[in-house]
C-alpha cells in the first residue's frame, strides 16, 4: 500500500532582528505574566534598552491582549444569547399563533394589523386557512428585515404593497391567500435570494429608491435619481 504522511508546517520564526541574546535573557525573568507574547517582548527591547521599562511594556500589552480577548468573549455570548432570545420568541409567537392569538401580528406592526381587522376577506383567511396566520407572520417579519437592511426603498416597497393586500382583502379569504403566497415567494428571493447586483438593493425594491410618488386611481409616477444620470420618471399604468 502507499503511505501517507501529513507533516505540519513549520511555526513561524519570531523575528530577531535588533534584539541580543542578553538583552533577552535579562528580560525574561521580570516577565510575571506567563501569558505574554514573544512578540511583544522582542519589540519592547527594539523600542528600549531598559529591560524595566521593556517588561512593563510588555505587561501592559498582555493586559490590553486579554482585555480584548475579554471583551470579544462578552461580546460573542451576548449575540448568542440575543440569537437565543429570537429562536424562543419566534418558537413562541409560532405557539400563540396556532392557539389563534394574533397579539404576534399586532406586535410586529400594529397599525397594519389594526387595519386588516376591518378585511373581511382578510380576516376569513386567517380564521380559516390553518397556515395563514404563520404565513402573514412570515410576511411581516421580512417586511420588518428589508426595512432594517435597504431602508426606504423597503419601506416604500411593503407600504404600496400591504396597501394592495389590503385592497385585496376586501374581497374574498382564497384571494388574500393567493397574494400572500405569491407575495411570500417573491421577497423570499430577494431578501434571502443571491443578489443580482452585489452589495444593491435587491430589484423588486430599487424602483422604490428615492421616489417621488403621485398616484391617482389609473396610474403611479415613479419619479428618481440614478447617478450619473438625469431625472427619470417612469409611468406604471394599472390596468383593470
Amino acid at each position: 500500500g502507499v503511505e501517507i504522511k501529513t507533516e505540519l508546517p513549520p511555526e513561524p520564526r519570531a523575528n530577531l532582528t535588533g534584539v541580543s541574546a542578553a538583552s533577552m535573557a535579562a528580560l525574561l525573568p521580570k516577565l510575571t505574566q506567563h501569558n505574554f507574547v514573544l512578540d511583544d517582548a522582542l519589540e519592547a527591547l527594539r523600542e528600549t534598552a531598559d529591560t524595566d521599562i521593556a517588561a512593563t511594556k510588555v505587561s501592559d500589552a498582555a493586559t490590553k491582549r486579554l482585555e480584548s480577548f475579554n471583551l470579544n468573549q462578552a461580546q460573542n455570548e451576548s449575540e448568542a444569547e440575543g440569537r437565543a432570545a429570537k429562536r424562543r420568541k419566534l418558537e413562541l409567537d409560532k405557539e400563540k399563533l396556532q392557539g389563534g392569538d394574533l397579539t404576534p401580528l399586532n406586535d410586529l406592526d400594529a397599525d397594519f394589523y389594526n387595519q386588516i381587522l376591518e378585511c373581511p376577506g382578510i380576516v376569513d383567511w386567517l380564521f380559516a386557512d390553518p397556515t395563514a396566520k404563520q404565513s402573514l407572520y412570515d410576511l411581516l417579519v421580512m417586511s420588518n428585515k428589508a426595512a432594517k437592511w435597504y431602508s426606504e426603498p423597503a419601506k416604500r416597497y411593503f407600504k404600496a404593497r400591504l396597501d394592495d393586500l389590503l385592497k385585496v382583502g376586501q374581497i374574498e379569504a382564497d384571494a388574500v391567500s393567493a397574494w400572500v403566497a405569491l407575495e411570500i415567494s417573491q421577497l423570499r428571493e430577494a431578501v434571502y435570494g443571491f443578489p443580482d447586483a452585489g452589495g444593491q438593493v435587491p430589484a423588486l425594491f430599487r424602483a422604490f429608491d428615492d421616489p417621488d410618488v403621485v398616484q391617482d386611481e389609473e396610474c403611479a409616477v415613479v419619479q428618481f435619481h440614478q447617478s450619473g444620470s438625469a431625472r427619470k420618471d417612469i409611468v406604471v399604468i394599472e390596468l383593470d
